[in-house]
């Protein structure tokens, strides 16, 4: 099994790290914190969900967890409902105005990337990058 050398990982790894604090640098719709949006997205992309697996997912006590979905419920971005199996859980879902939020929050942070990608790059780098990106879904999806 062959390693990739340090400086190639390790670059990769600050580059991303870079663009990932431009993206949560540009304003989301609602006033949604990064975390917040972060939570809605999950719950868009992947349904409903108990508040103890949003937290582990998320990487947050249940109880911080507990606190951002008061928050989120009292702007109507989510929505808890009794789960029909087990009564004793709630389950979490994203809103109709979550679901809004989501995509416009998406759509500024694509727009804001889209327009660095025009003003700064070439043709000829778009064309790196586009193939960048192929690479990369390769190294992340296995």
């Amino acid at each position: 099994m062959r390693t990739t050398e340090p400086s190639l990982a390790f670059a990769l790894r600050e580059i991303t790290g870079r663009l990932m604090r431009h993206l949560r640098s540009v304003e989301p719709a609602g006033g949604l914190t990064w975390s917040q949006s972060a939570l809605i997205s999950r719950l868009d992309r992947g349904g409903e969900a108990t508040a103890v697996a949003l937290a582990a997912a998320e990487g947050i006590r249940p109880q911080s967890m507990g606190a951002m979905l008061d928050a989120l419920e009292k702007e109507d971005l989510i929505v808890r409902r009794q789960d029909p199996n087990d009564r004793r859980k709630l389950l979490v879902s994203i809103s109709a105005h979550g679901r809004e939020v989501i995509r416009a929050t998406r759509k500024t942070r694509e727009k804001w990337l889209a327009d660095a990608i025009a003003e700064r790059l070439t043709e000829k780098d778009r064309d790196i990058l586009r193939k960048a990106v192929a690479i990369l879904e390769r190294l992340v999806d296995g």
